[in-house]
């Protein structure tokens, strides 16, 4: 999935034909993405995840640029992830 096609997927209206059902697979593809990110490239650590993540890093997603907008979707949330929720270094490593 393409950076652009998770933000129209997300901002569809869900009253309007099959948006719903995209919105959905955006969501489940997000949870995917940040599970398979946790604790590695991005780290909640304690902190409460809002429910809102998924619209926030969306938004986030959607002020890059448009060939930044072409990539791979994946790579995008997790870099929007690292910055509201950056891992600390392991002590000892460098």
């Amino acid at each position: 999935m393409t950076g652009q096609r998770l933000i129209h997927d997300m901002k569809a209206d869900p009253r309007t034909g099959h948006n719903a059902v995209q919105r959905e697979r955006a969501m489940g593809y997000l949870d995917g993405v940040m599970d398979a990110g946790a604790g590695t490239i991005w780290c909640p650590g304690r902190k409460d995840i809002p429910h809102e993540l998924n619209y926030e890093v969306t938004d986030d997603i959607a002020l890059l640029g448009p060939e930044k907008l072409k990539g791979n979707a994946a790579q995008l949330v997790l870099a929007a992830l690292a910055a509201h929720y950056p891992c600390k270094p392991s002590r000892g490593k460098q």
